[in-house]
């Protein structure tokens, strides 16, 4: 139809509202795609851990090199997911706010618990003195 047909019904409002519904759900979208990549990284993270309490005594300094590389990478994987969740346009009177939030503080839990171990196996490869891994990262 021709814009401005006197014979056609103003829906704009239906469109704005579509719109809003669609971009509402295309956020709450994204968000639980991130949300069920969190599972799996938190049990990476475990996994480094326990390597790191197996590995870092090891005198195969190549077996914990390799580890920390491993370990360096599950970090820049967690930070580019961070950043990707935090650049999420979310306006604050979303119903998915709250959500977004949550889930950038969860990436961020995961972030430190990544940096620790990173940080763990600096001081092994550098000869320091050597610490265990709490278990509970």
């Amino acid at each position: 139809s021709v814009k401005g047909d006197p014979n056609k019904l103003d829906d704009d409002d239906d469109d704005a509202h579509d719109a809003a519904a669609i971009s509402e759900q295309n956020v709450y979208d994204q968000l639980s795609s991130y949300y069920s990549r969190l599972s799996d990284l938190d049990q990476q993270v475990r996994d480094c851990a326990t390597t790191f309490n197996t590995y870092y005594l090891k005198d195969d300094r190549s077996s914990r090199q390799s580890a920390s590389d491993a370990a360096e990478a599950l970090e820049d994987q967690i930070s580019d997911l961070k950043d990707e969740v935090e650049d999420l346009d979310v306006p604050i009177d979303s119903q998915n706010y709250s959500s977004w939030k949550d889930i950038i503080t969860l990436y961020d839990d995961l972030e430190n618990r990544i940096d620790v171990i990173c940080d763990a196996w600096e001081i092994s490869l550098g000869g320091h003195q050597r610490q265990q891994v709490p278990p509970g990262l």
